[in-house]
């Protein structure tokens, strides 16, 4: 492995959307302090809330967090609670340029500890390929984080194709990220909405696309998936049983499974277990697993270096390398 440890999923809030809560340009989005505890929250309009402190908007908080989890680089991308894909499009567009301009701007600042990740409004294919030119051609940004699906699409649908294609065009990088959802009785209680709904709903993204055909489509592109991947290198079997025995599976695309993982197909290591990481390395080789700590949340996993400095000395390294280098 080499001596460069760059964490490739880890979530900042930019400084322009603090402006744009000062200026009340949020749709009512607000920052509140709790009574009791002095803990400050982003409330949404459903009510909901996102943890607000300073591991996400001080950079000297965040290269002091950094030095301690011995990680070189970040590969910085907005929460994905600011995706907003259900905004009034003038409002996303305008959202995701300001993003990708603080984004671009902390990358260019310290070129040598953060790697720029953009986002675009997903929810309107033209405008999304637009901020997809500029993020890339003016800024440089050369990845990008999305939902696991948008308004209810899954990211197979055909409006996005075109997307997809202009990602393929420009080498971009394509980081695929769960949306986070509190509305699903299942998953109701015991913080299972994340323990549980964002592995799966990382699994049923990346199946809908395989079985898609999106591969064949544009057959260069590289996804990478958070945690882990979900739950798709751990059912590969069962996918793979179906596309042999269904006929559904097989009506759109032209190989099985494996081999568009082989290919396009990339995993952060935060599996919170070395027992599943050592499985994701022997499923899929180690230049295909991606040092990822979901910093700064509080399912963030800071001790990957160790458990996969441990894999690289019973040889499982068959790269090089610790991660796919996004600055490149």
């Amino acid at each position: 492995m080499n001596n460069i440890n760059i964490d490739s999923h880890a979530h900042m809030i930019p400084p322009s959307f603090l402006k744009m809560i000062k200026e009340d340009k949020l749709k009512g989005i607000k920052i509140i302090e709790d009574d009791k505890s002095r803990k400050k929250s982003i409330v949404f309009l459903d009510g909901s809330k996102h943890p607000f402190s300073e591991v996400f908007t001080s950079i000297e908080k965040r290269l002091e967090l950094m030095n301690s989890y011995q990680c070189d680089k970040q590969v910085v991308s907005i929460t994905p609670r600011f995706f907003f894909y259900d905004f009034p499009l003038d409002l996303a567009i305008h959202t995701n340029e300001s993003f990708n301009n603080d984004i671009a701007a902390l990358s260019k600042e310290y070129p040598d500890r953060f790697i720029g990740m953009g986002s675009v409004p997903l929810q309107d294919t033209n405008s999304a390929i637009t901020e997809l030119e500029r993020m890339n051609r003016n800024l440089g940004l050369k990845a990008i984080q999305i939902g696991t699906f948008v308004n209810g699409y899954n990211l197979s649908d055909e409006r996005f194709i075109d997307f997809f294609r202009k990602a393929e065009e420009l080498n971009i990088f394509v980081f695929i990220h769960p949306l986070i959802k509190n509305d699903d009785l299942l998953v109701k209680n015991y913080h299972l909405s994340n323990l549980v709904g964002n592995p799966t709903q990382t699994t049923i993204a990346i199946s809908n696309l395989i079985f898609s055909g999106l591969f064949d489509i544009v057959p260069n592109i590289k996804i990478g998936l958070a945690h882990g991947g979900g739950f798709l290198p751990y059912q590969l079997g069962r996918l793979e049983h179906g596309y042999e025995v269904r006929q559904d599976t097989k009506s759109k695309a032209k190989k099985s499974p494996r081999e568009y993982i082989k290919k396009n197909i990339y995993f952060d290591a935060l599996t919170h277990s070395k027992e599943a990481l050592e499985f994701l390395v022997k499923l899929t080789g180690s230049e295909k697993v991606m040092f990822g700590t979901d910093y700064p949340y509080d399912m963030a996993e800071y001790d990957q270096i160790d458990n996969i400095n441990q894999l690289w000395v019973h040889g499982f390294n068959n790269s090089g390398s610790s991660n796919r280098d996004l600055s490149r």
